[in-house]
């Protein structure tokens, strides 16, 4: 049997008992040539996973900073419109306020002038009536008079 190979050389020796000395240091030395450069291709793909997981991690990094800005700036947003709808509210309740107070000075002096306005009239009409009582008194007399 002979040495057992692969792209990069040969993997195991093939050990039969009818060796001697000099074709075993050859095989240990053809093994400890391989090895190293099977370690430099296993560290150079290792190196090469390594940087792309560094590369994802990085756009990983990226996308999760991205992201939280994106939150930031929409809870800031919210947080700008809340408030803008906050005092928006308050200064409607506040002229709604002034407005309502307005109205019930307004209803007050409209209540005092329609008061005072009937007493003018009840005077008015008492004064009337008087006149007219008065007016019936000396047509009374008149037609007394006459008769």
């Amino acid at each position: 049997m002979t040495d057992a190979t692969n792209m990069n050389g040969p993997l195991t020796p093939d050990w039969s008992y009818d060796c001697n000395q000099v074709e075993l240091l050859d095989k240990i030395q053809a093994l400890e040539t391989t090895t190293p450069a099977v370690s430099i291709n296993n560290f150079s793909v290792l190196q090469e996973k390594h940087s792309k997981d560094e590369q994802d991690a990085s756009v990983h990094g990226k996308l999760l900073l991205d992201v939280q800005t994106n939150l930031r700036t929409e809870m800031q947003l919210r947080a700008e419109t809340e408030e803008k709808l906050s005092q928006g509210h308050c200064a409607s309740q506040q002229s709604t306020t002034q407005e309502r107070d307005q109205l019930t000075e307004e209803l007050a002096e409209c209540k005092e002038y329609a008061e005072k306005r009937s007493k003018q009239l009840e005077g008015a009409l008492a004064k009337e009536k008087s006149l007219n009582d008065e007016r019936k008194r000396k047509m009374k007399q008149f037609v007394e008079t006459k008769t």
